[in-house]
């Protein structure tokens, strides 16, 4: 595991302080896990975006894109 350092609020702050070490570790816990998640969202919108933008190069417009999609129903 890393130490990275975040910015929050006073309050969070002052609790987490207060708190024992197995929550602070459910609290990283949860927040690895939100974190993965995010981070996985974001990789699969920017291979999205990058595979239109390639699309969008090679002649492929969203007109053409919905008349494709159009004739396969």
């Amino acid at each position: 595991m890393k130490t990275i350092a975040i910015q929050v609020d006073e309050e969070i702050a002052r609790e987490y302080n207060k708190i024992t070490p197995e929550q602070r570790k459910r609290i990283e816990s949860l927040f690895t896990q939100l974190v993965q998640q995010e981070l996985k969202r974001i990789s699969l919108l920017q291979s999205m975006n990058a595979l239109a933008e390639v699309a969008e190069r090679n002649g492929l417009t969203p007109q053409i894109l919905e008349s494709i999609l159009a004739d396969d129903e």
